[in-house]
């Protein structure tokens, strides 16, 4: 037995001064004579003294409330019920709930309180005295099958039991709550007029009944119920094909001293009395809700002032409503029978299995309900006081309510002043107490009334006379035997240990420590330790306890027998998380210094050279740089105090026993991340860096808890590669960084046995060279390679016999620092790249082409929409802000600051950064970004600037070229197989579902793709011209990142070249800008009513979209037809009268319709020009007509083209009223042949404010046009001369 497993734990104390008051024995607050129970939860005590005063405790955490009231009437028992509220919907799996209590009366009378003591509901359902109550509700852990039927309140009688259903008993305590509520002004005696509908049992098979409880709902075997039919009934009984379902009742008294009693289901109806009196509560309640409570009382039970005069009609209702049913008799089922016994008290397990009983005779005895047989008998306990207390098995998750359910029995002698605590399953008493003779014990085993769901153990509290309440706490292993409760007492103590844990108990945590005697316990011990927030005094008195449990542990045995080397282990652990919180208090402790003023750069570039090694060239360069640098706030942290704060916790995680050995300590990282190093590396660093702690105080701790010097290394690398570590001018701390490292690298050995000098005199240098080579910080990286390099070489000073291994890793270093000073000053000018951009000397170098640093600037160009003049290399000696201001097409102050810096960084990338080179890269960036943002057609405008200004005509070929096969051809030939479906200019929801262009970046798509087209077919003729006289550019690498000359680029340059090698043809080049120029006028001019395809000879349709470097001999084209002449004309006209019409389009578009005229369509062009004249003459702009007139050939046409238009504006303006008396003078004047040609435009006629002085010049150039002989000469001259 093991008496410190189980505890009595205080509750609360309750004020009883007004029981010691009516106790005349004052020391005793709550004497046998008093009646006491307490609710299921624990949360109220009610309580019954002899001057009939009732009292209700309600229990808090904190503090506890009394309320008190004399009752007019002797109590003989009472009992508390906790009962579901109805219209709860905060939780389905553990509803609130409510505590009621019930008081059995001399009168036969049961009085139902709410928890302040108002009165529910007062019935007599019996005359006779009320000898016990018993509520059984819900526990969770019972094994009846009857749900809520087996829910219900016991009240014995003498003669009788009454049962009334749990359901019912919810709900109507829950109406009589909420009408006392309402009427607590009005009526006091509205619990008198509501009835609960109950069952009554006669059990007339026991001479005197002293207790009961109920074993809920069961349906019996077949066996079973023809066997108790058959003992019951006898020979002639009927039975029934399917046993029915019966209500077991346990009666324990005198003869027999212990019955099993089954009520079948279908006895004891309610009466319909008192359905119907509960009917017409419930109607009250409804009517009294609605209408001021007064006037319903008056209504149906009479006036205030009646009821007082009339008292003897007032007690004749009162009587009808207490009148009680006769009760049913229900067989005895089966009964141990003792005639010289007399058992008191019967109390029943929350799992509705076994029981306990108490005889006179001392006796306590556990009965098994099930097979209702004896199963134990403790002798000895005069007057015993028992219950069951269920404990749950200790879980892992404090928030689980998964686990097993151990169920013990618990026995007060007090006679004796003793508590036992027994186990149900095994004969070793568990605990034993000495509490004092006049003591209470009180079991709160009712459950809960009207749910059934949720879990609700039942426990035992101990009522002191002094008025103190003690529960038990009885741990789960105390059921178990043997090494099972061994490991289960150690999962006790560990939960103990976390709650002391969490109160910061040190005492407590220390003294649980050591009473831990597994090892994967105290391994779990350990590991709470790791992440708990004590101080870190406490922390290392915790690991101390828990190491010195291991060693003594490690020395002997386990409780299996065995020896564990595991426990030596585990006390290396905690030494080793002792070591770490010594660690932690010296570098937390330390204090941050002032930083130390800046200096100019003239001093710091002195410094640079004294600290880094380097020349005063390198050191000025280096340090204007890193000023650049910052000063364009490129670097992705900013250094603060506040980022190097680690807490206890963090920094004991960062650190883990290495796995190679017991005996060897080391930092294996348990969170790997970069992050969490670089602020650990902070937090240990930071303070030696800015000289609050020594680096001898450091790194003596860090060699104290066993962190090796590679471990060192990584940190401080990832902490320099913070950004927050050092800055480039403070000049303490990187001295400071310098000797550091080298004092790290003196501590670590460099050569590893068995392997040649040459390859692993570096290994040691190789993971940061790695590290600084992969990070995309390249301030910080340049600083620490720097710092790398300076320290490698003094290496080489001190060690000349390894001279050539070491001139390697000075070599591999100086490399770094050059490499990174190209990406420094390479940021300085595109500023920090993201994504797939992101600059480090690994990503470069992986990366295998020799492209990468131009396509970067290309793309910077691109991202700012630089013109592609910037490019091009200054030719004098001026800077950005020396350029005159002369031209108006200049460059702007950014562009020529860029075009400045871009000339300075072409002294380190003078091969990949070449005007050719960025060209290429800068269109075909501009492309792809206009891919990503088709609306954005302003970046074909910047790639078209960058094609156009190549001095390499196989370059500008080639990317004519590419551009026209990957991008254009597409696009031009989906938009014309559209056109020729709708056959006029797409709208937007198509051209962007099948061109996936919106209409409004058509235009300006098709425009840029005729000057790529024409730029191909000019450049092609100027290859052929020079043909032999054309380099051949190459892309050379740098040689600093591509040592090996053979490395090129294998993408866009290679692509670019070989499909500028071979010149293009110029008649297909002709064709396809021809069809574009076409598709262009559609779009842009939005025309209607036309078909691309009738405007081209078949031979030349068969060429479209066909390889243009191909060779195609000249096409004799026939004679265009009528139909697709007139299909031609047409469209000229369409275009020339869409020009004049919308003049904001550009003036040239009559030019573009001359030009397919003449080439493309293979036509007269003077059509066009004829028919551009003669649109402007029509919208009256005369002085553009006469200046576009003297370009059109065939002059007769156009005069006789012009004479309508002269008869329709001379028709106008004679019909405006303004001229009204002009035009009558007109008429007069004029010839009856020019009279009658006026007039034959009257139906086409309208009316204009024309000036008589411009007809007169139009009929002048008419008469002058036309011929002599001719009769429109005459008309026009006639008209002339009358004008």
């Amino acid at each position: 037995m093991d008496r410190s497993a189980v505890e009595i734990v205080p509750r609360c104390v309750i004020d009883v001064s007004t029981q010691r008051e009516a106790n005349q024995e004052r020391e005793i607050a709550f004497p046998p004579s008093h009646l006491a129970s307490i609710s299921p939860k624990g949360s109220l005590l009610a309580s019954f003294d002899i001057k009939n005063r009732l009292s209700l405790t309600k229990i808090g955490e904190n503090e506890t409330k009394t309320w008190t009231e004399e009752i007019d009437y002797e109590a003989t028992c009472i009992e508390t019920l906790e009962l579901a509220v109805l219209d709860d919907k905060t939780s389905k799996n553990r509803p609130k709930t409510w505590t009621c209590v019930a008081i059995g009366f001399r009168d036969g009378s049961v009085r139902f309180y709410d928890e302040n003591g108002r009165l529910l509901l007062s019935q007599t359902m019996h005359e006779g005295v009320v000898v016990k109550l018993k509520g059984r509700g819900h526990t969770g852990m019972s094994q009846a099958k009857g749900g809520s039927d087996s829910e219900s309140l016991l009240i014995l009688y003498r003669s009788a039991l009454v049962s009334v259903e749990g359901l019912h008993l919810v709900q109507m305590l829950h109406v009589c709550k909420r009408q006392t509520s309402q009427a607590t002004h009005a009526s006091p005696d509205v619990a008198d007029y509501l009835r609960l509908t109950y069952k009554k049992w006669d059990l007339e098979k026991h001479d005197k009944v002293n207790d009961i409880d109920s074993c809920g709902m069961a349906t019996d075997s077949l066996y079973d119920y023809l066997k108790d039919a058959s003992t019951l009934g006898g020979y002639n009984t009927t039975v029934r094909s399917t046993p029915a379902a019966s209500h077991r009742f346990i009666a324990v008294g005198v003869n027999p001293m212990i019955g099993l009693y089954k009520a079948s289901h279908d006895l004891g109806e309610p009466q319909l009395a008192d359905v119907a009196v509960a009917v017409a509560s419930k109607l009250k309640s409804v009517v009294m809700s609605r209408l001021p409570i007064s006037t319903v009382t008056g209504w149906l039970w009479g006036s205030s002032s009646s009821a007082s005069a009339d008292p003897k009609s007032s007690k004749s209702v009162e009587e009808k409503a207490n009148r009680t049913t006769p009760s049913t008799p229900i067989p005895l089922a089966v009964g141990l029978s003792d005639p010289r016994r007399t058992v008191t008290t019967i109390h029943l397990s929350p799992c509705w299995t076994l029981a306990l009983t108490v005889d006179e005779f001392g006796r306590v005895m556990l009965l098994d309900v099930n097979q209702f047989t004896l199963v134990r008998i403790w002798k000895g306990y005069r007057e015993a006081q028992c219950g069951f207390c269920t404990s749950r098995e200790d879980s892992d998750d404090p928030r689980s309510h998964v686990g097993r359910l151990a169920t013990f029995v618990v026995i007060y002698a007090p006679r004796r002043g003793i508590v036992e605590v027994w186990p149900v399953n095994r004969a070793e008493r568990v605990a034993a107490f000495n509490v004092g003779k006049k003591c209470r014990l009180l079991y709160q085993g009712q459950g809960v009334v009207g749910v059934q769901k949720g879990l609700y153990p039942c426990q035992c509290v101990l009522l002191q006379p002094d008025g103190s309440l003690n529960a038990f706490r009885i741990p789960f292993y105390c059921t178990m035997s043997g090494s099972d409760r061994a490991l289960l007492a150690d999962k006790h103590t560990l939960n103990q240990f976390k709650q002391a844990l969490a109160k910061a108990d040190v005492s407590l945590l220390c003294q649980l420590a050591r009473e831990i005697i597994s090892l994967e316990c105290l391994k779990k011990a350990v590991a709470s330790l790791e992440t708990s927030s004590l101080a870190s005094t406490d922390l290392l008195s915790a690991f101390m306890s828990v190491r010195d449990g291991a060693l003594s542990l490690a020395a002997g045995k386990t409780f299996s027998g065995e020896r564990d080397d595991g426990f030596s282990a585990l006390s290396t652990v905690c030494e080793f998380r002792m070591g770490l919180i010594g660690l932690y208090v010296k570098v937390s402790a330390s204090s941050s210094l002032a930083k130390s003023s800046e200096r100019s750069d003239e001093d710091l570039s002195e410094f640079y050279v004294l600290a880094f090694g380097l020349t005063s060239h390198r050191a000025v360069e280096i340090c204007a740089l890193l000023s650049t640098y910052a000063e364009l706030e490129l670097r992705q942290f900013v250094a603060t105090s506040a980022d190097s704060i680690v807490g206890l916790v963090d920094f004991l995680k960062y650190f883990e026993i290495s796995d190679e050995g017991e005996e060897e300590l080391g930092f294996r990282g348990l969170v790997s991340s970069k992050a969490n190093k670089a602020i650990l590396g902070l937090f240990l660093f930071k303070p030696a860096l800015e000289g609050s702690v020594s680096l001898d105080d450091l790194l003596s701790a860090l060699e104290e808890c066993h962190i090796s010097a590679d471990d060192s290394m990584n940190l401080l690398i990832c902490a320099s590669l913070s950004g927050r570590l050092f800055d480039h001018d403070d000049a303490e701390s990187l001295e400071r960084l310098v000797e550091l490292i080298k004092r790290l690298s003196s501590y670590q050995e460099k050569m590893i046995p068995g392997e040649d000098s040459l390859s692993s005199s570096t290994s040691w240098w190789r993971p940061w060279h790695d590290k600084i080579q992969s990070s995309s910080r390249l301030y910080e990286s340049l600083l620490v390679s720097l710092s790398c390099a300076n320290v490698a070489k003094s290496d080489q000073t001190e060690d000349e016999d390894d001279w050539e291994a070491l001139s390697i890793d000075i070599e591999l270093w100086d490399v770094l620092v050059r490499r990174l000073e190209d990406l420094v000053a390479l940021a300085c000018l595109i500023g920090r790249p993201s994504g797939e951009d992101t600059l480090s000397v690994a990503r470069l170098l992986n990366a295998n082409v020799a492209d990468v640093f131009a396509r970067l600037v290309a793309r910077r160009l691109v991202a700012r929409r630089f013109d592609a003049r910037v490019v091009d290399a200054e030719t004098s000696t001026t800077t950005a802000e020396d350029e005159p201001e002369l031209a108006p097409d200049r460059l702007t102050s950014d562009e020529r600051r860029f075009r400045f810096e871009l000339d300075s960084l072409r002294g380190r990338f003078p091969y990949t950064l070449r005007g050719d080179s960025l060209h290429v890269y800068a269109a075909w960036e501009a492309v792809n970004a206009w891919k990503m943002n088709s609306d954005d057609t302003e970046l074909l405008d910047v790639a078209l600037g960058h094609l156009t200004a190549f001095e390499s005509l196989l370059l500008r070929i080639g990317l004519s070229v590419v551009l026209w096969n990957e991008i254009f051809l597409k696009i031009v030939s989906e938009l014309l197989a559209l056109i020729e479906k709708v056959g006029k200019s797409p709208k937007d929801r198509l051209s962007r579902k099948f061109v996936k262009l919106s209409s409004d970046a058509l235009p300006s798509v098709l425009k840029v793709v005729q000057s790529v087209l024409l730029d191909l077919r000019n450049s092609s003729l100027d290859m052929i011209e020079n043909e032999g006289d054309i380099p051949t550019p190459i892309f050379r690498g740098e040689s600093l990142w591509h040592p090996d000359s053979s490395i090129e680029d294998e993408g866009l340059w290679r692509k670019v070249l070989a499909a500028g090698g071979k010149p293009c043809n110029a008649n297909r080049v002709s064709i396809h800008y021809h069809l574009v120029t076409v598709l262009h006028a559609i779009v842009a001019l939005q025309l209607k009513s036309v078909r691309p395809s009738t405007l081209f000879d078949p031979k030349i349709s068969e060429m479209f979209f066909t390889d243009l470097t191909s060779d195609s001999p000249d096409v004799d084209l026939a004679d265009p037809g009528t139909n697709r002449l007139n299909e031609i004309e047409k469209f000229l006209s369409l275009i020339v009268v869409a020009s004049c019409d919308f003049p904001a389009v550009g003036n040239a578009w009559p030019d573009v319709a001359v030009e397919l005229a003449a080439d493309a369509f293979r036509v007269d062009p003077d059509v066009a020009r004829r028919h551009h004249v003669v649109e402007l003459y029509t919208r009256r702009r005369d002085a553009h007509a006469r200046e576009v007139q003297f370009a059109v050939r065939d002059r007769i046409a156009l005069g006789r083209a012009l004479l309508p238009v002269l008869g329709r504006r001379l028709a106008g303006a004679m019909r405006n009223e303004t001229n009204k008396a002009r035009s009558l003078e007109l008429i007069v004047q004029f010839p009856p042949g020019v009279l009658q040609f006026v007039r034959s435009f009257d139906a086409v006629m309208i009316e204009s404010e024309d000036d008589f002085d411009a007809l007169k010049a139009l009929a002048d150039s008419a008469a002058f046009l036309l011929p002599d002989s001719s009769s429109e000469h005459s008309t026009a001259a006639r008209i002339r001369d009358t004008l």
